[in-house]
């Protein structure tokens, strides 16, 4: 509840245009929403492991402006230490 309402309100103040949402409970649905009512997009990482029945809600991710999977290669990836060499990283 307290990321819906942190959501939402930082939306009404314009505190950024984009935000990012790493979940995949659909209560939050609701929040983004009101969030995309106020011009903001947000865009929901969520984790997914079909053999281990591991989705998020369809309307969690239906109401976001973008959504990306995080499997477990993605996971690991994000797990190793990052060296100067490598560069920026595209979403």
């Amino acid at each position: 509840m307290a990321i819906a309402l942190e959501l939402v309100k930082m939306a009404d103040q314009h505190v950024a245009d984009l935000f990012i949402l790493i979940s995949g409970d659909e209560d939050l649905a609701r929040a983004i929403e009101l969030a995309k009512g106020k011009l903001a997009n947000v865009i929901v990482f969520f984790a997914y492991d079909p053999s281990n029945n591991l989705f998020a809600s369809r309307k969690l991710t239906y109401t976001a402006d973008d959504r990306k999977r995080m499997n477990l290669d993605f996971l690991e990836d994000c797990s190793r230490p990052w060296t100067p060499e490598e560069g920026h990283a595209e979403v």
